[in-house]
């Protein structure tokens, strides 16, 4: 370019026109690099699974997923997942104004039952309600209503971790988890707690045992709840592991068994079927914890027993057969 204009000096335009032009040639030599995400769509179940977490990808594809087949997805969270748990009506009514998970109210629980039985006052439970706790109108927009209700109940995610880690902690027994039958369910390797009212406050535990530290269980009497982990179930000598984002019930880094024994096996359906079931095993564990968060006996054992155990003290003995009896009540059930 210089030669043929006879200037030693190109303008700014003139540099960019020819980088424009190299880049163009370049490009039609040189296939540009992609990247796949695998999609597994469940006719029957009406469910999709898109194998990444990414924010932008997953609304581009929600996007591309209505342009194309005029269905639109809604992303999974713990409100779905309690849909799925088809619960009684009465513990619909009981989710339908569930509330997080009270410390307060839990060391109050605590200090009734180490009372004698005749210093017990009455629950507030047994106390006639006021007007303040009637239900509240519903809103205009239905759609408004219900993202209000998704978000304002993702901190059961958190609570499921906490409940299996409490439950490790006191019985080290396994869930039933209905037609798949009893598994073992454990943290494993990392723990991810977020205080309840500061997102940025997080403290992040590695190690063969997490759970098992000291440093998790101050955090939790600090008041962060479990927000990641990686948990794994054990099923018939089969162990299902994954990486779990409780607020947003997304698995990641699954981990699934291996049953081909012969070379013609198809591998992609022997996948599909295990992912399936790893998700229908999140869901089966999630239901048992939906059926004692929203009994009698959270407010009455559970709560307390939590506290108990963060504060290093000994357990209430009638909180530990409240949940005794629970258990075991859930196992017949299953």
């Amino acid at each position: 370019m210089l030669s043929r204009a006879g200037r030693e000096k190109l303008t700014r335009a003139e540099k960019e026109d020819i980088k424009l032009r190299v880049i163009g040639r370049l490009r039609k030599k040189i296939l540009p690099t992609s990247r796949a995400f695998d999609v597994l769509w469940d006719l029957d179940a009406g469910t999709v699974l898109l194998f990444t977490h990414a924010a932008r990808t997953t609304e581009e594809f929600q996007a591309l997923f209505q342009t194309t087949f005029g269905l639109e997805l809604q992303t999974d969270s713990p409100y779905a997942a309690a849909g799925r748990a088809q619960l009684p009506a009465a513990m619909q009514k009981q989710f339908d104004k569930v509330e997080p998970l009270s410390f307060a109210a839990g060391r109050k629980a605590k200090a009734a039952l180490e009372k004698p039985v005749a210093e017990v006052e009455p629950s507030e439970a047994k106390k006639p309600r006021g007007k303040s706790e009637e239900p509240e109108e519903e809103l205009d927009e239905e759609e408004a209503a219900l993202i209000e209700r998704i978000e304002s109940t993702r901190f059961l995610g958190s609570e499921l971790v906490l409940w299996v880690w409490l439950r490790q902690e006191l019985f080290n027994e396994p869930v039933a988890l209905g037609e798949h039958g009893s598994a073992e369910v454990w943290l494993d390797r990392k723990l991810t707690l977020e205080h309840v009212l500061d997102k940025t406050e997080r403290v992040a535990v590695r190690g063969a045992q997490p759970s098992g530290s000291t440093e998790a269980r101050e955090a939790v009497r600090n008041m962060k709840l479990p927000v990641g982990t990686r948990l794994l179930l054990r099923l018939n000598e089969q162990d299902f592991a994954f990486d779990f984002n409780a607020p947003r019930f997304l698995i990641g880094g699954g981990a699934i068994p291996a049953l081909l024994k012969e070379e013609g096996d198809d591998a992609f359906l022997e996948r599909t079927s295990l992912i399936e079931r790893l998700t229908s095993l999140l869901d089966a564990l999630f239901s048992a914890f939906l059926r004692e968060r929203l009994a009698p006996s959270w407010a009455k054992a559970w709560q307390p027993a939590l506290v108990a155990w963060f504060e290093g003290e000994n357990v209430p003995a009638s909180a530990l057969k409240e949940i005794a009896a629970a258990t075991r009540a859930a196992r017949r059930t299953a």
